[in-house]
């Protein structure tokens, strides 16, 4: 299994646990198109880690919090 530092994408049920929201905010977000970016394997919803962090930048800029550049990845 991977660390937390080692993991590349988030189940819905990590996600939610990891941002601490619902399934149901969740699936909210998605249907109003402000949900992070996620990809389908089978009938598997994952969120790279990569658009779980662009979208909590997102909400940060929204929220005034952060600067307009976005993160860099390594």
């Amino acid at each position: 299994m991977l660390t937390q530092t080692e993991q590349r994408a988030y189940t819905v049920a990590d996600f939610c646990a990891a941002f601490r929201i619902s399934r149901t905010k969740l699936y909210d977000l998605w249907l109003s198109d402000n949900g992070p970016l996620y990809y389908k394997i089978g009938n598997r919803r994952l969120i790279s880690t990569e658009a779980a962090l662009l979208w909590q930048h997102a909400l940060q800029r929204i929220a005034g919090d952060q600067p307009t550049s976005p993160p860099a990845f390594a």
